[in-house]
């Protein structure tokens, strides 16, 4: 296998910008997480979005 083109083994270079979108993402996935996992249950609204 050609390690050097392997995907994985690529860099990501993102900009300031997509990091912290991709940081606030991640805090709205954990947030639905939680509450899941406090209230064993999730409200319509939460798996319409």
């Amino acid at each position: 296998m050609d390690w050097q083109n392997f995907r994985l083994s690529t860099r990501l270079q993102l900009t300031g910008e997509i990091v912290e979108a991709l940081y606030a993402r991640i805090a709205e996935i954990d947030a639905v997480k939680n509450t899941f996992r406090i209230t064993h249950r999730l409200l319509p609204q939460t798996i319409e979005r």
